[in-house]
């Protein structure tokens, strides 16, 4: 473990950043932290807003609600407008380079997340190629606990192409990194 962490992932609803929170967060168990996760919707189920927040702790956690991110993923622009407003200029935010909007604040990591997952040929797959981003500039979890999760979670072909897309996220991040 890397010490305690707060994530936010925010995109539209129907991209899967509420199941990328979930995974993590029971990846992040795996890894023997505290962990709190949360879930915002918007007003619409599918296009609306979408976003999750997780926090891992070495000590049990108090308060279940980001409040000093170590990162941030977006997925949309409205993901973008919501959570980077403010943001210290050392937190990094990895965004779809898609999108057109760079964040003002924090550190922007643009990453051709979902060119990569229609690259794989699974255009869903983007939550699961920004986590692996994620995971590998974060480094609170290891891809090892990510993969067993999404082992247990999925199984047959959608099991492997989320694995695909896990690993490629991860290789992405390196290969764009600072």
């Amino acid at each position: 473990m890397n010490g305690d962490a707060q994530v936010l992932l925010g995109g539209s609803g129907g991209q899967g950043l509420v199941l990328a929170g979930i995974i993590l967060a029971q990846a992040a168990l795996e890894c023997g932290y505290h962990v709190a996760q949360t879930q915002q919707y918007g007003i619409a189920s599918r296009g609306g807003f979408s976003g999750a927040g997780v926090v891992m702790s070495k000590q049990p956690v108090l308060y279940p609600f980001v409040t000093e991110p170590s990162a941030v993923v977006c997925l949309s622009v409205e993901a973008i407008d919501k959570y980077c407003r403010s943001l210290p200029g050392h937190v990094p935010v990895l965004y779809d380079s898609r999108l057109g909007r760079v964040p003002l604040t924090g550190r922007g990591h643009p990453l051709p997340i979902h060119m990569q997952a229609r690259a794989l040929r699974m255009a869903e797959s983007a939550n699961i190629v920004s986590l692996g981003a994620l995971t590998r500039h974060l480094r609170a979890v290891d891809l090892d606990s990510l993969s067993r999760v999404i082992s247990q979670r999925f199984s047959g072909p959608v099991r492997d192409a989320n694995l695909q897309a896990l690993l490629a996220g991860w290789e992405l991040e390196e290969e764009h990194h600072d």
